[in-house]
C-alpha cells in the first residue's frame, strides 16, 4: 500500500509514546505540533507508555509550549514499566519548572490509555485516524485486547518507530516488551510503516550547546540539554531523531526526505528479540532516507527552536 501523508488527506492523530528513556521523544512532540499546525490536523490523543509519574506532566508542558495546550493525555495502567531514575532526567524537571496540571505536581489524573483511545476510534470515521507510536507497544497490544476489530476499522495506518531493517539486531522499543512487539506485528490487520533504528539514528538534531542564555525558558532545549549532559561523555545538544523520522513521515510521507521499501514485514526472533525486516510477503513498509541526514537534521534543528 502507498501512503497517503497527513498534508494531502486530512486524518486524525493518535500519539503513543515512552516518554523519558530518550529525549528525541520531545523532539518528536515539537515535530507533532508544528505540523499539526501548519497542515490543520486534529491531534486527537497524546499517551505514555510508561509508568513513569511525570510522563504526562512533560507531554502536557511541551503541549502548552506550542500551543497545543488542550490535547487529551493519557497513561498505561501498568504499573512499574519504565519509571526508574534513568527515565526522569528531564521529565521531572519540566513538570516541576513549568508547573504541569498532571500529577504528581497538579490536580489533574490522566485517562487510562485504553480507555483514551477507545473514546477516540468510536467517534471516529472509517479509516480516518494515523496511529503514531514511538514507544514500547505495551498500549497497543492492551488495546488490541480491548478493541482489535474497532481499532481495524477505524484507524487507516500505523507509524510506527521500532524495529531494525537492514540488520538483525535488538532494538530498545521492541526489547523493552517483546510480546507486546509481536501482537502488534504480527496479528494487527492495518499497515504498519515502519521508522526503524536505521532511519533515525544518524540524522542529528538538538541545539548548539554555547547558546544557553536564549532557551532559559525553553523546555525542549531544557530537555535536550538536562538528557544529553546525564547520558553522553562530550559536550552536546544534538540527538538521534529515532522518533522524529516517524512523526515527520506521518505528515508528509514519500519525496524530498523519504522513500518507501518493498512491502514485507518486521520480525522478531524469539529467545534474542532481534528484529529485521524481510520484504517479500507482508502489508508493511520500511521509510527510508531520501536526503542526507545532515540536510534533514539541520531541518528538524530549525522546527525544534521555534516549534
Amino acid at each position: 500500500m502507498e501512503y497517503e501523508p497527513l498534508k494531502r488527506v486530512k486524518r486524525e492523530i493518535l500519539l503513543d509514546t515512552d516518554i523519558g528513556p530518550d529525549c528525541d521523544d520531545v523532539g518528536a512532540l515539537a515535530l507533532l505540533h508544528h505540523f499539526s499546525k501548519k497542515y490543520g490536523i486534529k491531534v486527537s490523543g497524546i499517551c505514555n507508555c510508561t509508568s513513569n509519574a511525570y510522563g504526562c506532566g512533560a507531554i502536557d508542558v511541551i503541549g502548552r509550549y506550542c500551543g497545543a495546550a488542550d490535547i487529551p493525555i493519557g497513561m498505561t495502567d501498568r504499573k512499574g514499566f519504565w519509571d526508574g531514575p534513568d527515565t526522569q532526567h528531564y521529565n521531572r524537571l519540566l513538570s516541576e519548572r513549568f508547573h504541569t496540571r498532571y500529577r504528581p505536581v497538579g490536580t489533574y489524573e490522566p485517562e487510562s490509555a485504553v480507555k483514551l483511545y477507545q473514546k477516540v476510534l468510536k467517534a471516529a470515521e472509517d479509516k480516518s485516524v494515523v496511529f503514531i507510536t514511538i514507544g514500547m507497544l505495551n498500549n497497543i497490544a492492551e488495546l488490541m485486547d480491548a478493541a482489535q476489530e474497532l481499532l481495524e476499522r477505524k484507524v487507516y495506518a500505523f507509524i510506527t518507530m521500532a524495529g531494525c531493517e537492514r540488520k538483525a539486531q535488538k532494538e530498545f522499543n521492541v526489547e523493552c516488551d517483546a510480546d507486546a512487539f509481536r501482537k502488534f506485528s504480527e496479528e494487527i490487520r492495518v499497515p504498519i510503516f515502519y521508522s526503524p533504528f536505521e532511519t533515525g539514528a544518524g540524522v542529528l538534531s538538538g541545539f548548539d550547546p554555547e547558546e544557553t542564555a536564549a532557551f532559559e525558558d525553553h523546555p525542549i532545549d531544557l530537555s535536550y540539554r538536562q538528557y544529553l549532559a546525564a547520558m553522553r561523555t562530550e559536550k552536546t545538544c544534538l540527538n538521534a531523531s529515532y522518533d522524529l523520522t516517524a512523526v515527520h513521515f506521518a505528515f508528509e510521507g514519500e519525496g524530498r526526505y523519504y522513500k518507501l521499501s518493498e512491502a514485507g514485514r518486521m520480525t522478531c526472533r524469539p529467545v534474542t528479540n532481534e528484529t529485521v525486516f524481510c520484504t517479500g510477503m507482508g502489508k508493511d513498509r520500511c521509510i527510508e532516507l531520501n536526503c542526507p541526514e545532515e540536510e534533514l537534521g539541520g531541518y528538524f534543528s530549525k522546527i525544534l527552536k521555534n516549534p
